[in-house]
């Protein structure tokens, strides 16, 4: 049973031109949830990260845009966005950013409040986790920051569209990264040929499991 103030067919989050996909969903402890899409709406393969808040009752919470809030202004293509609760009525948000590179994305993210507004102590335009390294996952740490999961591209050979390798970084609620990760993220797996599906898990003491699918043994 569709629960009251839902409509029978759902509820639009945006109504924009080109495509919005790609959508992730945390709940804003109040009834309500965050949803987070890769939305298109400035052009044909013009990629950049949106966001809508519904209340409990399919409607879209004060102040909210009709048609979600742009979470990054600054002038570049965003995509594979991952979002998660923060734990205090906003969210963390993850994704691949080619503001230094036009081809190789890096992982940026930030900590936006219940009103959609980049929280205290937060760069605005995002805080840079890692260079030349694609998001891809995004779990909890337990303490108000998260681990993330980030993969590198193969491009040419047998291996083309698996990954070569799988880094992870974690960054504080306070919009630090947190110590005792290398520069650009710590190996995960960097074995020969690809690898792909990387999964996390918190592992309850503070820290993550990984697993993947991988081609070291068993190739084509």
């Amino acid at each position: 049973q569709i629960a009251p103030g839902w409509a029978q067919d759902g509820v639009p989050l945006v109504i924009a031109p080109y495509d919005q996909d790609r959508v992730n969903i945390a709940l804003d402890g109040q009834g309500g949830a965050f949803f987070v899409w890769d939305d298109q709406r400035d052009g044909f393969n013009i990629y950049d990260v949106f966001a809508q808040r519904l209340t409990s009752a399919g409607q879209i919470a004060p102040g909210w845009p009709s048609n979600g809030k742009r979470l990054c202004s600054f002038p570049s293509q965003k995509g594979a966005s991952l979002v998660l609760a923060d734990g205090h009525g906003g969210v963390l948000v993850t994704w691949t950013d080619t503001r230094f590179s036009s081809t190789l994305g890096s992982t940026f993210a930030c900590r936006y409040n219940a009103a959609g507004d980049v929280e205290a102590g937060w760069p605005q335009d995002g805080l840079d986790l890692a260079d030349l390294r694609v998001n891809t996952g995004l779990i909890s740490d337990g303490q108000g920051g998260a681990f993330v999961g980030m993969r590198v591209h193969i491009f040419s050979g047998i291996y083309l569209g698996f990954d070569a390798g799988y880094f992870t970084t974690r960054f504080n609620g306070d919009g630090t990264l947190a110590p005792g990760f290398a520069v650009n993220g710590t190996v995960v797996c960097n074995a020969a040929n690809g690898r792909g599906g990387l999964r996390m898990a918190p592992d309850g003491l503070g820290g993550a499991y990984f697993c993947w699918s991988d081609l070291r043994v068993s190739q084509f």
